[in-house]
């Protein structure tokens, strides 16, 4: 519901990618390019807690408060 917590989250994320993408940024701060895999497995681990939140709420209702 909070607009700008999802601003924020997207602000970073962007930040990230950028760092990543752009190679004097990766020299700087001593960054090694990542693969695919390393990318997926990245992303699938940090979205597991926000489903795991979705579904506890799913489960015990949304006046359950964590």
């Amino acid at each position: 519901k909070n607009k700008f917590i999802w601003f924020a989250i997207i602000v970073c994320a962007g930040l990230i990618v950028m760092v990543f993408a752009v190679p004097q940024m990766r020299r700087v701060l001593g960054l090694i390019t990542l693969n695919a895999n390393v990318w997926l497995i990245s992303i699938i681990a940090s979205l597991i807690p926000l489903l795991l939140v979705q579904l506890y709420k799913i489960m015990f209702g949304r006046k359950a408060q964590l």
